[in-house]
């Protein structure tokens, strides 16, 4: 697993670079009756470990789009952005 997420990790980088950023879906991962994974409204998937989570944020990959949960240097951009928009808020980084 480590190697895996060793590869998506560079595999993500290299997409930025070459797209010059990235797109933030505003989805839920969520649950249907089965316990399958859904992007639509549903129950939350909860009670489950990290793996689990990324494994089911995988799944929803296809030819087009690359689905993943996102990496903390990513959310620490997001942050970046935000506070850079002007909205008020008093988001730093994701440490805090």
């Amino acid at each position: 697993m480590a190697t895996k997420l060793k590869d998506d990790y560079k595999d993500m980088i290299e997409s930025v670079k070459t797209n010059g950023g990235f797109y933030v879906g505003k989805y839920e991962l969520g649950k249907d009756s089965s316990n399958n994974p859904q992007v639509k409204p549903g129950t939350v998937m909860n009670k489950t470990d990290w793996y689990n989570l990324y494994k089911a944020c995988k799944s929803f990959s296809n030819e087009n789009v690359e689905s993943r949960m996102v990496w903390g240097c990513q959310w620490d951009q997001i942050c970046r952005f935000i506070k850079g928009s002007g909205v008020n808020t008093i988001i730093d980084e994701s440490s805090s």
